[in-house]
C-alpha cells in the first residue's frame, strides 16, 4: 500500500478521537486533485472505512446511525460522487487501540466507532435519585423525559450520581416481553462523568430492546409521532362527550374541563411500576372519569336522589351515585338489541371505582413490578374503549347526527405504551 493509504488511515483515526464531537473527516478536505477517491475505495472495500454522506441522516459530521454496508456506499459514489465524510470503522479503530484506557463505558463505546444514536437501555430505577432528588426538574411525557440541574449544589456531597448532571435526555423502550425500559443514546451517555457513567452500567440490560415509537420518531426521524398517546385518546373521548352535551342543550357530562394537549398530574403511563404509584393512578383515572360525572347533567331526564328511612321514621334523600346514575341514564334512553356498549361502559368505570377504592381496604406498600405497567395498560385500554362507546352513543342523539360535525376520534392510532 501506498504511503498516502496509511497516512489516511492514521488521518481518519486521529480526526476522529481529537474532534470535539467524534466527528468525521470531511471529503472536501482531502487533496484537490482527486487521486485519493481510488484509496478511498480501498479502505471501505477492506472494511476501515465508512462515508457517511448526510442522506440517511442529515448531519454527515457524526456518525448518527450504524453506516451501509461497504458495497451501498461503493454504489453510491459510482452514481454519486464523493460527499459528507470519512470515518474509521470499529475495525480500524481496533487496530489502533482506540478506548482501550477509557475508563468510562459509553464514551469508550463511541471512541471504539459506535453510532451516536446507538443506545443502552436500564432498568427503571436508575432514574430513581434524579426523580427524588429536589436539587433536580425531572421532566417527563409518555415516551421520553428529560433531567435538568435546579440549582448549584452547595457543600460537599459524597454519592457520585450526585456529582452535577446538568441536563440529560432519555426515553423509554419495550423489552420481547413489553417490560419498560429507559434507553439513553450514547451520545447522551458521554455526557456524564466517568462516575456516573460506571453508575448507569450497574443498571444496563441486555442489548435487544426496541425503543418507544414516539421517542424512535421524534429523536430519530425528528417528526412528530403518527399516533396518539392512550391517556390523550381519553382526554379528547371526554372532551368530545362533553361538547356533544352541549350541543343538545346539556350541561355536560364531566364537570372538569381538560384543555387539548395539557393532562392532570401523573396521568401517564408509570413512570415507576410500584404498588403504590399504580393505585395513584387509578384514583387520579377515577376522578377523570366516574368521580367526574356531573348530577346536572341528569335533572330533568331521571330521578338523581332515592329517598330513605332511618330509624326515627325521618325520610332523608340521597344522592344515587354518579355511575349507577349513568346507568340509569343509559338504560332509559339508550336502546338497542344489543346492549354489549352499555354493559362495557358501566363495567370499565366500575373496574376503576373497585380499584381506586382498594388502598382504603388493605395496605399497600411499594412493590416494584413490571406487572402493574401491564395491568395500567389493559385498565387504559378498557377506559379508552368505555368512553369511546359513551361518545358513539351520544353521537346518536339526532342533533348531533343532523349538524355532522367533522370528527378524527374514529380514525385515531392509539398508542398503549
Amino acid at each position: 500500500m501506498s504511503d498516502f493509504y496509511e497516512a489516511l488511515k492514521a488521518q481518519l483515526v486521529t480526526h476522529y478521537i481529537e474532534s470535539m464531537n467524534f466527528n468525521g473527516l470531511p471529503v472536501s478536505s482531502l487533496p484537490t486533485d482527486g487521486t485519493w477517491g481510488v484509496y478511498v475505495e480501498g479502505l471501505i472495500t477492506a472494511g476501515l472505512a465508512d462515508l457517511v454522506r448526510g442522506d440517511i441522516h442529515p448531519n454527515p459530521h457524526i456518525k448518527a446511525l450504524p453506516p451501509e454496508t461497504p458495497q451501498e456506499q461503493l454504489e453510491k459514489i459510482d452514481g454519486l460522487g464523493y460527499e459528507g465524510c470519512l470515518y474509521p470503522t470499529p475495525k480500524l479503530l481496533a487496530e489502533h487501540h482506540a478506548g482501550q484506557s477509557e475508563e468510562a463505558p459509553y464514551t469508550r463505546a463511541l471512541l471504539q466507532g459506535s453510532p451516536q444514536l446507538g443506545f443502552r437501555t436500564f432498568d427503571l430505577r436508575v432514574l430513581d435519585w434524579y426523580r427524588n432528588d429536589p436539587n433536580y426538574w425531572y421532566r417527563t411525557s409518555d415516551y421520553q423525559g428529560q433531567i435538568l440541574k435546579a440549582r448549584d449544589f452547595g457543600g460537599t456531597r459524597s454519592t457520585i450520581i450526585n456529582d452535577s448532571v446538568d441536563y440529560l435526555s432519555f426515553g423509554f423502550a419495550y423489552s420481547d416481553t413489553e417490560e419498560r425500559e429507559v434507553a439513553i443514546f450514547l451520545r447522551d451517555l458521554h455526557k456524564l462523568n466517568t462516575a456516573q457513567q460506571k453508575h448507569f452500567e450497574t443498571f444496563e440490560l441486555p442489548i435487544g430492546s426496541k425503543l418507544h415509537p414516539g421517542f424512535y420518531q421524534t429523536a430519530i426521524v425528528g417528526d412528530y409521532p403518527n399516533f396518539t398517546p392512550v391517556c390523550e385518546a381519553i382526554l379528547r373521548e371526554r372532551g368530545r362527550v362533553n361538547d356533544i352535551c352541549v350541543t343538545i342543550g346539556k350541561p355536560p357530562l364531566f364537570k372538569t374541563g381538560v384543555e387539548l394537549g395539557t393532562r392532570p398530574d401523573g396521568f401517564y403511563i408509570l413512570h415507576r411500576p410500584t404498588s403504590k404509584e399504580y393505585y395513584e393512578f387509578c384514583s387520579i383515572l377515577d376522578k377523570l372519569m366516574g368521580d367526574d360525572i356531573d348530577h346536572n347533567f341528569f335533572k330533568g331526564e331521571i330521578e338523581t336522589f332515592t329517598i330513605l328511612v332511618n330509624d326515627k321514621g325521618d325520610k332523608i334523600k340521597q344522592k344515587i351515585p354518579s355511575i349507577r346514575l349513568l346507568e340509569k341514564f343509559l338504560e332509559t334512553k339508550f336502546k338497542t338489541s344489543n346492549n354489549t356498549p352499555v354493559l362495557e361502559i358501566l363495567r370499565s368505570f366500575r373496574c376503576i371505582r373497585k380499584l381506586r377504592q382498594t388502598p382504603a381496604h388493605k395496605l399497600i406498600d411499594k412493590e416494584f413490578d413490571q406487572k402493574f405497567i401491564a395491568e395500567q395498560r389493559k385498565l387504559l385500554s378498557s377506559a379508552q374503549e368505555g368512553l369511546r362507546n359513551l361518545r358513539l352513543i351520544f353521537e346518536s342523539h339526532p342533533h348531533v347526527k343532523s349538524q355532522k360535525e367533522p370528527d378524527d376520534l374514529a380514525t385515531l392510532t392509539i398508542c398503549y405504551y
